[in-house]
């Protein structure tokens, strides 16, 4: 199973205070780090721990976690001086893309038509979708990614095309196995607060109490069809999966990639990333690489 990664970049440049992200040269591992390092540590009243626990990989991208007031940038440089550290950065907080305008339509139509109130959006439209519907209308079997502020499942438009859990219905046990109790329509990695530093919070409540960008992006990926309602999607048949990575009150993405990794250990075989920032980060890339290699 492939999982092809849809990253949009966004203009925004939020770096997570007082951590930074970094990978160690082969032969050292948290447990076993050098003299500068351990030293640094202590000046930085610093903790290590790995930042993606649920992913098995020969090289773990760790997270040190740090009271110092030095910025993470200037950080991650002393850091990164150790020849036993292969890199150090900052880790960035995804934002999310613009919001869409509901009301962007155009007139253009190919073949197909749908019966839904807004057939033919810009989307659409411009993706030349109208034709490809005369080929394909999707699968029910591919399921969408959708890593995002939210995504409220049980939406008009939405809740005939949620990819639902059924192995693991809503009664408080993990029926399935997955280390996840009852993420039966979805999951939030994060959880509804969450202040910027310490673990998540994770529930199995993808919503947010007024439906955010997620649920817009949800959509748009994929909103049910030909049901009357609403919009049409390229998806047509496909399955959207929930993935809320942001806590209630932000848009800030504390939980992107932790929520990518949900979505591919979860079988989804399009990941839909509508954030970004204007850093390049190697940690991200690396842990990109790492699920391909996995779960492809």
């Amino acid at each position: 199973m492939r999982v092809f990664l849809l990253i949009g970049l966004a203009w925004a440049q939020a770096i997570w205070p007082g951590r930074i992200l970094f990978e160690l040269a082969e032969g050292y591992n948290a447990a076993a780090l050098p003299e500068e390092l351990l030293e640094l540590r202590g000046q930085l009243q610093g903790s290590i721990r790995p930042r993606f626990p649920m992913l098995k990989a020969e090289s773990p991208i760790y997270v040190l976690e740090y009271r110092a007031d030095l910025p993470p940038a200037y950080v991650a440089k002393l850091w990164g001086r150790s020849p036993a550290v292969r890199y150090a950065e900052p880790e960035y907080i995804p934002q999310p893309l613009g919001q869409p305008d509901p009301q962007e339509v155009i007139p253009d139509r190919v073949t197909y038509t749908p019966n839904d109130n807004h057939p033919n959006n810009f989307c659409l439209s411009h993706l030349h979708v109208f034709g490809a519907w005369d080929s394909t209308k999707g699968d029910t079997t591919v399921w969408i990614g959708v890593v995002d502020t939210d995504v409220r499942f049980d939406h008009d438009d939405l809740v005939e095309n949620i990819a639902y859990n059924w192995n693991d219905p809503i009664d408080g046990i993990d029926n399935d196995g997955d280390g996840y109790v009852d993420n039966f329509h979805g999951w939030d990695v994060v959880g509804p607060t969450y202040s910027g530093s310490g673990p998540f919070s994770p529930d199995n409540d993808p919503r947010t109490a007024s439906p955010g960008h997620g649920t817009w992006v949800a959509g748009y990926a994929g909103a049910t069809t030909d049901n009357g309602i609403g919009i049409a999607s390229p998806g047509f048949k496909c399955r959207i999966l929930p993935v809320k990575a942001a806590p209630d009150n932000t848009w800030a993405l504390y939980g992107a990639y932790d929520g990518v990794i949900y979505a591919a250990q979860r079988g989804a075989k399009v990941i839909n990333c509508s954030w970004g920032s204007t850093f390049r980060s190697q940690a991200a890339q690396n842990l990109i690489t790492q699920l391909i290699t996995q779960y492809d």
